[in-house]
Order: C-alpha cells, then sequence, then structure tokens
C-alpha cells in the first residue's frame, strides 16, 4: 500500500502519506481488510515460533538500545586497551 500511495503523491512526506494510508485503512471492504489481518496473525505467528526457536538454542534475545550503560562500558574498555 505504502508504494502505491507514494507513486499516487510522489511530493508527499512522510506524515502525509502516513494520513493518506490511515485514511484508506479506515475506508477499506471488510474482506480486504480481514485478508490483511489474517495474514499479519500467521505472519506474527510464524516470527513468534522463530524467535521462541532461536532462544531454545542460543538463550534469550537482549536488546541493546544505543547510547545504553552497557554500550559506553564496551567503549571505555576499547578506548582504554588502546592506550
Amino acid at each position: 500500500m505504502y508504494e502505491t500511495t507514494k507513486k499516487e503523491n510522489p511530493d508527499a512526506t512522510l506524515p502525509n502519506l502516513t494520513k493518506i494510508i490511515s485514511e484508506k485503512w479506515k475506508n477499506i471492504d471488510k474482506n480486504t481488510k480481514e485478508s490483511y489481518e489474517k495474514k499479519h496473525a500467521q505472519e506474527k505467528a510464524k516470527y513468534e515460533k522463530s524467535v521462541k526457536e532461536y532462544e531454545a538454542k542460543y538463550g534469550k534475545i537482549v536488546k541493546k538500545r544505543k547510547g545504553s550503560d552497557e554500550e559506553k562500558a564496551s567503549k571505555k574498555k576499547t578506548k582504554a586497551s588502546k592506550k
């Protein structure tokens, strides 16, 4: 939907495209919306299964935030070892 909306509105900014797509979603027919929601549910289940399999094999996934204390400490250690 993004690609076609962008082609239809080549000069639109991302916030404007988001508004246009939101309006399209609100006005989409029930059957089409249900097919998208069904596909989303299938893909989400597939993703969650993959995450569980990965975590069972390698351990829990830890999401690091940019600028986190761990990242800062790692950078300090790297700088210290270069001296």
